[in-house]
């Protein structure tokens, strides 16, 4: 997303919500141009695993 794809700084954050695992990937490397009126539209997508892990629910090998 930045015009420099070599300064890209991408980050994971994971945590629980209504009991499921989640996990988010941001740029951090954006910080530098926030906020940008232009894009002003949450997304969010849910996709469900076909067969996540039963230990933890994420992606498994």
């Amino acid at each position: 997303m930045s015009p420099d794809r070599s300064t890209d700084r991408w980050d994971f954050y994971s945590c629980e919500i209504e009991g499921n695992p989640h996990s988010t990937m941001v740029n951090l490397s954006l910080f530098v141009i926030a906020p940008m009126p232009k894009l002003n539209i949450f997304h969010c997508l849910q996709i469900t695993l076909k067969h996540p892990s039963p230990e933890h629910g994420m992606t498994t090998n």
